[in-house]
């Protein structure tokens, strides 16, 4: 049956001298529309039940709203299983029947409402009636002293500040019953532990018939990295506005190409880390306890568990350097993925990016390292090197950023229609249809297979094309044996 354990009160943690003369306590607490997992009046006994997930909004009388917001419906199986020739194997895994091995009825909201009561808005817009339209900048953490203060700060708001939704925290081996009926207990998080959990859920090794499959799961190694992660920081970033109530806030990005060790990795922003690596030098990261880094690859992760101070180990190895910008070049020529659709594709944007492509060549395969996006957390090590609960690390954010601008430059320059992007194929979960796993509401792939731009959100400096005139000094023929399927260095 279900139980809910909320361990988290809605707290303000007290704002730091040296930006209380530069940020009013602007602090509202917003709906937080936040897609993962499941609200907390989904969690009860009843709703769990009732496999009915149709909440009421606040200031309405009927389910999602009623007529002109929104109503409760069936909820449409993903057809994932129609590309999976061993789709079989998944059956022990709940994620593989995202999210019907919850619930079959969720609120279908009429455009241009959103949320899993419908009160909140579609990428892209904000409002009490979703009519203003969002133009999120994201600018550079290193140069952008504002954006930089604002994103520290928010940070410690995130982790002291409750999530309206409640997480699973059962073992898996625990979950489904001979009955049927699913034994489930789900837990209160602070905000920013939700997202922790959330990418630690979704990199959970995939279950075939109760044995471990060794893969990143629904968000990495295939197809959907940048779908996801895109969905994912947009989700975090919005949040972070819903809490604050700075609706022109977004997340910084931090420019890991290029550079000879971490800029930003000081005792005043985001840290250095003592002998033992600890990040207890910084005013903006000794309080924060790490989560869900200690546990099997197979466990669901109990986010009320704490495991101690987030730290970091820089690799000093001769081959352990930050990625090369003449990388970008090559990268940006490719095609945005080719089968197999894995860690083995070769001339693959996506691959590259995520890192199991080597940069240079732009050949994948066993054996040819760590590259871009996957260098740096193996480049920073610590909490960022377990992949799952690398969230953990504010750091996680400004970083992925900059994965997200290098995705929106490679959209922008070949502005790709949607049947580029595989339809099948793909591991589990990365085809062209599936439910991003484990946002809730439901969001297929492709929804978010679009530009930044979409999505009310653009990057300082880039232009329509995807360039940016200061950095010119990068666009230089690829040096790897993949053939260019455009023409990215003579781009202008």
């Amino acid at each position: 049956m279900g139980q809910n354990r909320d361990s988290f009160e809605t707290t303000i943690s007290p704002v730091p001298a040296m930006w209380a003369f530069i940020f009013p306590l602007i602090l509202v607490i917003g709906r937080g529309e936040v897609w993962a997992q499941f609200p907390a009046v989904c969690t009860t006994d009843a709703a769990l039940q009732s496999r009915e997930c149709c909440p009421t909004p606040a200031g309405f009388t009927e389910q999602c709203g009623g007529p002109g917001r929104g109503s409760c419906e069936y909820l449409e199986p993903s057809n994932e299983g129609d590309y999976q020739p061993h789709f079989t194997w998944l059956e022990d895994d709940e994620r593989a029947h995202w999210p019907s091995a919850f619930f079959d009825m969720a609120c279908s909201c009429e455009y241009p409402f959103w949320g899993a009561d419908c009160s909140g808005c579609v990428f892209g817009l904000y409002g009490d009636e979703c009519t203003e339209e969002t133009h999120i900048v994201r600018t550079n953490v290193l140069t952008d002293d504002d954006a930089r203060g604002k994103y520290l700060l928010y940070m410690q708001w995130m982790r002291t500040n409750s999530s309206s939704y409640n997480v699973l925290s059962t073992e898996y081996d625990d979950l489904f019953q001979e009955d049927g009926s699913i034994n489930t207990t789900f837990v209160g998080v602070s905000r920013y532990d939700f997202y922790i959990w959330l990418h630690h859920y979704a990199c959970r090794d995939f279950l075939l018939q109760g044995e471990d499959f060794p893969y990143l799961g629904f968000g990495h190694q295939s197809s959907a990295f940048s779908s996801w992660h895109r969905t994912f920081v947009a989700m975090f970033e919005r949040d972070v506005r819903d809490l604050t109530g700075d609706t022109a806030f977004a997340i910084p990005y931090w420019v890991w190409t290029g550079i000879d060790e971490c800029d930003i990795c000081t005792s005043e922003w985001f840290g250095y880390g003592d002998e033992d690596g600890k990040l207890t030098d910084s005013v903006w990261t000794k309080d924060f306890d790490a989560i869900c880094c200690h546990v099997g690859t197979t466990e669901t992760c109990d986010p009320t568990q704490k495991e101690g101070s987030l730290y970091r180990d820089y690799e000093t190895k001769a081959d352990s350097v930050y990625p090369d910008m003449s990388g970008l070049s090559l990268m940006l020529n490719q095609d945005f993925d080719n089968e197999p659709y894995n860690l083995y594709s070769n001339c693959s944007f996506r691959n590259i990016l995520g890192g199991g492509g080597n940069s240079f060549t732009g050949i994948s395969g066993a054996g040819v390292g760590r590259f871009m996006h996957a260098r740096v957390h193996f480049k920073l090590g610590g909490l960022l090197t377990s992949i799952p609960c690398s969230p953990n690390d504010p750091i996680f954010w400004v970083m992925h950023s900059y994965t997200d601008m290098i995705f929106e430059m490679w959209f922008r320059y070949h502005q790709p229609s949607s049947d580029v992007y595989p339809e099948s194929g793909a591991a589990f979960g990365h085809n062209r249809y599936a439910y991003l796993v484990p946002f809730f509401p439901v969001r297929q792939v492709n929804e978010s297979f679009v530009s930044a731009s979409v999505m009310g959100y653009h990057f300082d400096d880039l232009d329509e094309n995807g360039h940016i005139s200061t950095w010119d000094e990068w666009h230089k023929p690829g040096t790897g044996d993949c053939p260019s399927s455009t023409d990215f260095d003579n781009w202008s």
